[in-house]
């Protein structure tokens, strides 16, 4: 059985009656409407998608529209089924493939924008590696290197600007990893067992210091390869 939904809010049953009066001209021509919302995987609060789904999504139910949302990864993760019961279909897309002999997807995304000309081919394939395969993660270390080589003056992306981009993204994911996250990452380091049941092991995947893949059906996990650059031994 499906869960019983609350009470459509007053203020969104309107925004819902507007919507409509606004996509009837469309839909009289048979269209085909989808909507992508795309920066909900950023909330902190889980409760706060769960009222959205509840709520926003809910209203435009019956409006021949289609949504395509990113959802937050801990509800990937949560044993309430939240995702499942609420939605018609559920997708999780891994982190891509950072080894460019299996793909060379992260690259192109790289060269689409300039890099081949900024840069070498060792330092894309440095970028490509150390961004694990998150697409945000490839993106801010390139810029991040291209701010470094302005501060040194230079008008290209030297292997010493790559390196600090690594390793100032490496230290974020650093920040606040106490004890019992570390023997878990270590662990995964030294033997390959992880298991995303605890709410530690929960929280590194959702903060993206350990990734998820899949290769040939088969799913793995891996420490972010940026944090490992910056692991301190241990004591």
């Amino acid at each position: 059985m499906k869960p019983r939904f609350p009470e459509l809010k007053e203020r969104v049953a309107e925004i819902g009656d507007l919507l409509t009066a606004i996509l009837s001209p469309m839909l009289e021509r048979d269209s085909q409407i989808t909507v992508i919302v795309d920066g909900l995987d950023r909330l902190i609060e889980p409760t706060r998608f769960r009222e959205f789904a509840e709520q926003d999504l809910r209203a435009v139910r019956g409006k021949r529209v289609t949504m395509i949302v990113a959802a937050p990864l801990l509800m990937w993760y949560d044993d309430s089924r939240f995702l499942q019961d609420y939605f018609d279909v559920v997708r999780h897309i891994p982190a891509a493939e950072t080894d460019p002999k299996e793909s060379g997807f992260l690259k192109e995304i790289l060269k689409r924008r300039g890099a081949n000309k900024l840069m070498s081919a060792a330092s894309i394939n440095d970028i490509c590696q150390f961004s694990g395969g998150v697409l945000r993660d490839l993106l801010e270390l390139a810029q991040s290197a291209a701010q470094y080589a302005y501060l040194d003056s230079g008008d290209r992306i030297e292997h010493r600007h790559v390196q600090a981009a690594i390793r100032q993204l490496g230290n974020r994911y650093l920040a606040g990893v106490g004890g019992t996250r570390r023997r878990l990452i270590r662990r995964l380091i030294r033997d390959k067992q992880f298991w995303p049941h605890s709410a530690e092991s929960k929280d590194l995947l959702v903060n993206r210091q350990v990734l998820e893949y899949s290769r040939h059906g088969r799913d793995y996990f891996l420490v972010h390869p940026a944090l490992i650059q910056v692991l301190p031994e241990p004591a």
